[in-house]
């Protein structure tokens, strides 16, 4: 949703953006044509073709929480797909799009989901758990 968010406020130019333009300050590793074709909408849509073996013994995302950069932690992994070829869910393409989001709003991710998201209909009583510098959402009642 905050992603939709900060698309409508123009603050992303749109979804067929290469992702690896949106962290030009960043050098990645297991550089191939795959990878630099991926889009956001690769990430929105889960079919960015990253190497991600989530819920097997092989299971990237406990490490991932514990990266001291996500971004790059996510985007050195090997391409086992074309972007867009095969759905594969992956827990790290919304910690990307997350730190994306804050890049282009100079908002932490709490931050902006609190000022969009949750004020506007009054919602006060939640808790915004950070695992890493993306972080993520959860909301619960007090």
């Amino acid at each position: 949703m905050l992603f939709v968010i900060a698309l409508e406020e123009g603050k992303i130019p749109g979804i067929d953006q290469n992702v690896l333009e949106c962290f030009p300050d960043k050098q990645f590793e297991n550089m191939d044509d795959n990878k630099k074709a991926m889009t956001l909408k690769h990430l929105l849509t889960m079919t960015a073709g990253i190497e991600w073996a989530h819920g097997t013994k092989d299971d990237p995302t406990q490490d991932l929480f514990y990266a001291k950069d996500p971004v790059r932690f996510v985007l050195d992994r090997p391409m086992a797909h074309k972007p867009g070829e095969a759905f594969m869910y992956n827990n790290g393409a919304t910690q990307v799009l997350g730190q994306y989001i804050e890049s282009v709003t100079g908002k932490t991710l709490s931050g902006y989901a609190d000022e969009k998201l949750l004020a506007p209909p009054g919602i006060k009583d939640y808790f915004w758990q950070k695992i890493s510098s993306a972080g993520r959402l959860r909301i619960c009642r007090a």
